[in-house]
């Protein structure tokens, strides 16, 4: 027993080779649920970049959270962008309570600290048959509470988005090792963001924004992604990297050989702006379901979408929250 475990450490099982690895479209199921991790880690890391600028700060420390979770619901009938038909269904999730301390007697707040909620909800739609389109309808709520100056004040930030992409380009059947493609994407987007303050009315805005850009891709070569807490678990991955080319986004992502993501880098220029793993999955694709769907791999353009959202609605909350007075306490300045 001892010769064989050293034979399998020494000689480990053979994995895919590029010629035997090919992906395809994975087949998802009422039920299916992928959980991502990163994604919370990212976003701490840029409220801690927004208030270090104002100096004296000790920590931003999570309460409570839950990791991005992407649940599949199954098909149903939808129209994106003029199109109609049955789509595959998703709900994306996924939330945040941080408390942000300074350094005692430092800020105009009662004991020095700021609590924050960030909460994400989507729901993302994919035509059936065809690559073409897609939608997804977003939600941000910030909420943002502190006391000072004797009171106790709320502000609320809500970030509603709807975008409806057309990709227009040819598409493998099969991705493979030297795999590569172009497609010209429209997004066509519906945004709304509303404020208030200490739960008084909602002050709104709203705008419509169109963009086209070129999107190529290429599948470059074969890796392991490691994960877990002694990174004792992996992912065999073909890597897809996929060039915006319009606004100089370059992302890296790891798919399985059954098609559902595995993790996902993006990147501005050398700069990486976030990673994000898949740690716990559910993918039943050999087990009867009451409802079934298949659905093309467009789940990294959902989890980057929603990064940056996040990163929208926490800087205006910022904007907000930095218009309260931060006076020094008096006795500081006695001699």
């Amino acid at each position: 027993m001892l010769a064989l475990l050293l034979a399998l450490l020494l000689f480990p099982l053979p994995t895919a080779t590029a010629a035997s690895f090919r992906m395809d479209e994975p087949i998802y199921h009422n039920g299916d649920e992928f959980v991502y991790e990163g994604y919370t880690a990212e976003l701490l890391n840029r409220l801690r970049a927004a208030w270090e600028d104002e100096g004296d700060l000790l920590s931003v420390a999570v309460t409570a959270s839950e990791e991005l979770t992407v649940g599949h619901l199954g098909s149903e009938g939808c129209s994106i962008l003029g199109w109609s038909g049955n789509c595959d269904r998703a709900r994306i999730s996924h939330s945040v309570n941080v408390t942000i301390t300074w350094v005692e007697n430092t800020t105009a707040f009662t004991n020095d600290t700021l609590n924050m909620s960030i909460v994400h909800t989507a729901d993302h739609w994919k035509a059936q048959g065809t690559h073409r389109y897609e939608k997804l309808a977003a939600v941000t709520n910030t909420e943002t509470s502190f006391s000072g100056g004797g009171e106790d004040n709320v502000l609320d930030y809500e970030l509603r988005e709807t975008t409806e992409t057309e990709r227009v380009g040819d598409w493998p059947d099969v991705v493979e090792v030297g795999s590569s493609w172009d497609v010209e994407m429209t997004e066509t987007s519906n945004v709304t963001e509303r404020t208030r303050e200490n739960k008084g009315p909602w002050t709104e805005s709203w705008r419509d924004e169109v963009s086209t850009q070129q999107v190529a891709y290429r599948a470059l070569n074969l890796t392991t992604v490691h994960y877990g807490a002694a990174n004792e678990k992996s992912h065999d991955t073909i890597i897809i990297r996929r060039d915006h080319l319009g606004d100089n986004l370059t992302f890296l992502d790891h798919f399985r050989e059954e098609g559902f993501l595995a993790r996902t880098e993006m990147y501005e220029g050398e700069t990486l702006l976030l990673s994000t793993t898949l740690v716990e999955y559910s993918y039943y694709e050999s087990e009867p379901h009451s409802v079934t769907s298949t659905s093309n791999w467009l789940l990294p353009a959902i989890i980057v979408g929603l990064v940056v959202m996040a990163i929208i609605a926490a800087g205006a909350a910022f904007a907000v929250v930095s218009s309260v007075p931060r006076a020094r306490n008096p006795e500081q300045d006695e001699p």
